[in-house]
């Protein structure tokens, strides 16, 4: 019987070699300005930012390039005693994912894009491959 060398795994559960898990939180401020973000994988001062002239729509950049970028979660947390209303920002979708970029859109219950509400906070997870 021949014995095998068994797989070393990066990540546990994933057959991704070099896959790695970037993730961040964004504090959404009045009109849907970005107040704060905490992301190590990202520019502290410029990595998160409100995409000019599109309503409810924040820009990530990553610090490299990166393979097979794969965005695993998105959640909108609300702050403590305000109710979120059929018009806020609060479904939340991925556009414009690439190696190094992607947008985070918000929308309202019909799909319009939105801002969230002060107070509320996005937060995200993103697997990718390091090259």
């Amino acid at each position: 019987m021949t014995t095998r060398t068994p797989l070393v795994l990066h990540r546990p559960g994933t057959y991704r070699r070099g896959a790695v898990i970037v993730t961040g939180t964004i504090l959404i401020g009045a009109s849907g300005a970005v107040t704060s973000f905490v992301c190590e994988a990202v520019d502290s001062s410029s990595g998160i930012v409100k995409t000019a002239a599109k309503t409810g729509r924040y820009t990530v950049t990553l610090l490299r390039k990166y393979r097979n970028p794969r965005v695993t979660n998105l959640s909108l947390i609300g702050p403590t005693d305000a109710a979120l209303t059929s018009t806020d920002g609060w479904f939340l979708s991925v556009r414009n994912l690439t190696g190094q970029t992607f947008d985070i859109q918000a929308s309202q219950v019909s799909l319009a894009d939105a801002n969230p509400t002060s107070g509320n906070s996005i937060h995200f997870s993103v697997e990718v491959q390091v090259l």
